[in-house]
């Protein structure tokens, strides 16, 4: 709070009637910070850098030279290599509107949000995962906080011609619903094209029917069907006719004639 202090008074307000004294305070508001430019590292032309390099030269150092003749020939060594590589390397032009809530305060939040994590990984104590994880929660609520406050400073400030501008900020962004495939120009096209690709039609599988007769077979007899029905358990499963194993076994005279018209199937 010391550098947002501006001025502090206790005489021009009135006297409460008590041995406290009442302070007047008045706040610098924070200045926004601008990102400032940083080499895009990623489009570099590194054949051409190393090329420059290759020529580079430091200048030679003094003999036997004071500090400051040393501090004055290392800065001149660093200017010439820097030049070198920023004539290389593209630099990004960040908008003045970038991060533009950025106040001091989160930049000191964050210093201490990096160092507690730095000591978490070196010490791993419970004080120390305690300590990082009040520093990061503290953090992040003073992001949160430092957003809202500039969004309400904006909007008392813009004036009326521009609220459809502060409109279209808060606004989603209108995303189509329906993906966008290839020859489906409707919601039901695109709904049959992925039942398509994702569920593929498959062949039909065989159907469950009766027993098909063979046609080289015998037909089967009354005298067959009396010999094996008795002979069939009673848990087994259901004949052609659906009909169950004690049902055959119990009806033995008129079961083979309804069994009469089946044939082997082997």
């Amino acid at each position: 709070m010391l550098p947002a202090l501006r001025s502090w008074d206790a005489s021009s307000l009135p006297s409460t009637g008590s041995d406290h004294a009442t302070i007047l305070i008045s706040i610098r508001p924070p200045t926004p910070q601008h990102d400032q430019p940083r080499p895009r590292w990623q489009e570099a032309d590194w054949p051409g850098l190393t090329e420059k390099l290759k020529d580079w030269l430091a200048p030679p150092p003094p003999e036997t030279p004071s500090p400051n003749q040393l501090d004055q020939w290392f800065s001149s060594a660093l200017s010439t290599l820097t030049m070198a590589i920023e004539a290389t390397v593209p630099h990004s032009r960040p908008s003045p509107w970038s991060k533009a809530w950025w106040t001091p305060l989160l930049t000191t939040r964050r210093k201490d949000f990096a160092r507690t994590s730095r000591k978490v990984k070196k010490l791993r104590t419970p004080d120390s995962y305690g300590i990082a994880r009040q520093s990061k929660f503290g953090y992040f609520k003073a992001i949160k906080r430092a957003k809202a406050t500039y969004w309400a400073d904006f909007l008392a400030t813009t004036p009326p011609n521009n609220i459809c501008t502060a409109k279209h900020l808060v606004a989603p962004r209108k995303t189509p619903r329906v993906p966008s495939l290839p020859d489906a120009l409707n919601p039901v096209a695109v709904n049959n094209t992925l039942l398509k690709h994702f569920f593929p039609s498959k062949n039909p599988l065989p159907s469950k029917g009766r027993l098909k007769r063979k046609p080289s077979a015998t037909p089967l007899t009354e005298e067959e069907m009396k010999l094996a029905l008795p002979k069939s358990s009673p848990s087994s499963a259901p004949g052609p006719t659906g009909s169950p194993t004690p049902y055959g076994r119990g009806s033995t005279s008129s079961t083979p004639r309804s069994y009469s018209h089946y044939s082997p199937t082997l």
